[in-house]
């Protein structure tokens, strides 16, 4: 007991110098930093500045909004409607794009991707704010058909032969006839790795 109370008096001291030189360093800090400068241009004057560092809602904003060419829908193929007016092709992808855009993740929907020498749609690519890192996410809504289940191997391999890695930077959610989509898993997956 004289050593655990021996070791907790070193540790709030250690503890109250702490607080102490971050009390310090916060009345020093400025209240507008180097990356804060361009933010506060004007548009006018955004137009003809090249940024050194640009803030995470910038970044996201500008990764959101450049154009990219949609996989065509065919005609008389059902459409759906996301809460951003989106269009897309299932109910579930409108679920998940609704998850996506209510807990702030920057998305595109079927944006293309080159992997070897094939274009592919992935549902959704993400982009991971707090490394930047652009992820893939993939809805398989069709279990039950074994045409699709072989195109979803087939595009799996081209996601791991082009270096995208099952659990690293993408991700699948599955759904057949018989099992909906589980939105507990799609928050989980979100939560724990879109962020």
């Amino acid at each position: 007991q004289l050593i655990q109370k021996d070791y907790l008096k070193k540790v709030l001291k250690d503890t109250k110098t702490e607080l102490s030189a971050i009390a310090k360093m916060l009345k020093l800090y400025p209240d507008s930093v180097a990356e804060d400068v361009y933010d506060n241009l004007s548009e006018g004057r955004k137009k003809y500045a090249t940024p050194i560092n640009i803030c995470d809602d910038s970044f996201a904003q500008k990764w959101m909004n450049t154009p990219y060419k949609r996989k065509p829908f065919k005609k008389g193929m059902p459409k759906f409607y996301t809460l951003k007016g989106e269009c897309v092709r299932s109910k579930s992808e409108a679920m998940i794009a609704d998850r996506l855009f209510a807990r702030g993740i920057p998305y595109r929907y079927e944006c293309p991707l080159k992997v070897g020498n094939k274009i592919i749609h992935p549902d959704f690519t993400i982009l991971r704010m707090s490394d930047r890192k652009i992820l893939y996410y993939e809805h398989c809504g069709k279990m039950g058909d074994d045409g699709y289940k072989e195109d979803m191997v087939e595009r799996a391999n081209n996601y791991s032969e082009a270096g995208i890695v099952l659990g690293d930077r993408l991700f699948y959610t599955f759904e057949s006839d018989v099992t909906p989509l589980d939105i507990r898993t799609l928050d989980k997956i979100i939560d724990t790795h879109y962020r």
